[in-house]
């Protein structure tokens, strides 16, 4: 009995210290792997969805209104894991996709253009009648692009510090090349008062950067003035709400500032002490918020 004890605490003891150097050496693939498995124990079901850029996956679980959130440049379903717990999701019907190119939905080499990810979101949403769409940073301008196209689909677009102007940090590189930048990057993009990142992971961070979809994505978009709607938002035919972190220097708060300014009825809603990405910085307060914006009438 004490040599099968001492062998499974080997074994525990072994599965612990490979963890440990997951964890160290890559943390963000080890965040993402835990991300998505918190989607599916929180009830959502993982389906494909086939489009012309290939496979699109979508978690999606729940009944009612439509809600569609909509990932970053660069990131995955998984980032909205931690707002889950806080919104009301018996209220509605929530679709959760990797946006094309990223997560696990196709292509999986070659430039990632707004037109690619608008052919994927439009696959995902398809099958479904009116949806609300909650777009963050890049996707808050894809979800007023695709908005735009079909506004007889979107009832309202819900903003999440970013939108179709220019005004991004240009003295800030989103794909750091070495460990001081990419701290300057996420000083940029979080609160001072938040946790501190831990050297380990800025320096994955710099190594994954150059391989991931976000490289994919600033090598087609290096002229987007095509798909910058800037001076042409006075006549946009759907609602929008923007809630924005107030402690974001990537995107700042003139921006959503200017962008209510264009856009008409437009109303902002912030987030204190909460930097460019509400809902992995503060999830439980920006899943109240959702909620209340998606509560409103117009």
């Amino acid at each position: 009995m004490i040599q099968f004890l001492s062998t499974v605490l080997s074994f525990i003891g072994l599965v612990v210290v490979i963890v440990a150097l997951i964890l160290r050496r890559q943390p963000s693939k080890y965040a993402q792997t835990m991300s998505r498995w918190t989607l599916g124990q929180a009830g959502l079901q993982k389906r494909s969805v086939d489009s012309g850029e290939g496979a699109q996956v979508v978690w999606q679980a729940g009944r009612g209104q439509v809600v569609v959130l909509l990932h970053g440049e660069g990131d995955q379903a998984g980032i909205w894991a931690k707002a889950l717990t806080e919104f009301p999701r018996s209220q509605y019907q929530l679709l959760i996709p990797d946006l094309a190119g990223h997560g696990e939905s196709a292509p999986v080499s070659g430039p990632l253009s707004m037109a690619t990810m608008l052919a994927g979101l439009k696959a995902v949403l398809a099958p479904h009648g009116s949806v609300i769409l909650v777009g963050h940073s890049m996707s808050a301008w894809l979800a007023m692009l695709y908005a735009g196209e079909n506004p007889g689909q979107v009832s309202r677009v819900v903003a999440v510090n970013g939108g179709p102007l220019r005004g991004l940090r240009t003295d800030v590189r989103l794909l750091p090349q070495d460990r001081a930048e990419a701290r300057r990057l996420m000083e940029a993009m979080r609160d001072p008062g938040s946790e501190r990142i831990a050297d380990y992971v800025l320096d994955d961070l710099v190594r994954s950067g150059v391989r991931g979809p976000l490289a994919r994505v600033l090598t087609a978009q290096r002229d987007s003035r095509e798909v910058v709607l800037e001076s042409h938002l006075a006549a946009f035919p759907v609602e929008v709400d923007l809630i924005w972190g107030e402690s974001d220097q990537l995107m700042p708060l003139a921006f959503a500032e200017q962008l209510k300014a264009e856009l008409p009825g437009a109303r902002l809603t912030t987030i204190p002490k909460c930097g460019h990405v509400p809902h992995q910085e503060r999830p439980q307060e920006f899943a109240r918020v959702l909620a209340k914006v998606l509560a409103r009438t117009a």
